[in-house]
């Protein structure tokens, strides 16, 4: 009788659960998530079935974690990002590069709407480490299509991504020379004055 079998055995409550960990336990890993009434039984439980799959496993089973809960959650609070939402950085990256490669060889309807496109996406992850400045990066190549188009809100949308990730830099080896003079102008604009009537009550 094999040991996930004895665990079983000794353990009703964690059968299904064992024996799945067994039959999945592969090179990248494995977490355990113990399931029972009484919370006094989970660590034991969960010790009992790592030594089940550690044993069934044998060598090259990789890292095992007793409690794939409690390493998640601190996993997040940590700052962790799910694998979806890394996901999504690399599809807007590439929606970025598709927008700007199709502007450069004159594809300006595709280019805006492709630009456009990702920065919506990109307003996901403006939350997460990066998020501002792919978002701002969306942002300011879009506008450089719409200020080619002379589309009126452009200076508008070249001044928020430059709002979002200030220490950007700008040069020749990215930009083209009209689209570097267009982002100076927006630089260089001042910033438009509103008249604020303020009440205070003691």
């Amino acid at each position: 009788m094999s040991v996930a079998a004895a665990v079983v055995r000794a353990l009703p409550i964690a059968g299904a659960v064992a024996i799945a960990m067994v039959a999945v336990a592969q090179a990248d890993g494995t977490g355990v998530i113990a399931a029972v009434t009484a919370p006094a039984d989970r660590a034991a439980l969960a010790t009992a079935i790592v030594d089940a799959i550690a044993a069934e496993a044998g060598p090259g089973r990789g890292r095992i974690v007793e409690d794939a809960v409690v390493e998640a959650r601190a996993a997040v609070a940590t700052g962790a990002v799910p694998v979806a939402r890394l996901v999504g950085f690399r599809r807007v990256r590439e929606m970025i590069d598709d927008g700007w490669r199709a502007f450069q060889r004159v594809q300006i309807d595709f280019a805006q709407s492709r630009l456009a496109a990702a920065r919506s996406a990109a307003e996901a992850l403006v939350a997460l480490p990066g998020g501002a400045e792919l978002y701002a990066d969306a942002a300011l190549r879009l506008g450089a299509v719409m200020q080619y188009r002379r589309v009126p809100e452009a200076p508008a949308v070249i001044a928020l991504a430059l709002a979002l990730d200030p220490e950007r830099p700008i040069t020749l080896a990215e930009f083209s020379p009209d689209v570097i003079d267009a982002i100076a102008a927006v630089r260089a604009a001042a910033a438009p004055l509103q008249r604020l009537h303020v009440v205070t009550r003691p």
